[in-house]
């Protein structure tokens, strides 16, 4: 992911020049909804946003009631 973001930062795009990019990350549990994780890693996204752009963030782990 940095390397992406790195190579991003480098791009000129007509006179725009150093393209930013936020990525949130999840780790899926077993069983987990893959709905579940995507709304995670989206959660992380908007959180690496908030923090300034060009970052990225590891959404939290929620355990499910079971477990």
């Amino acid at each position: 992911m940095n390397t992406l973001r790195n190579e991003l930062r480098q791009q000129w795009h007509g006179e725009v020049v150093g393209v930013t990019g936020s990525f949130g990350v999840a780790n899926a549990a077993a069983g987990e909804l893959s709905e579940a994780v995507i709304a995670r890693a989206d959660e992380a996204m908007y959180s690496a946003k908030q923090q300034g752009r060009n970052d990225i963030r590891l959404a939290e782990w929620r355990r499910s009631p079971a477990g």
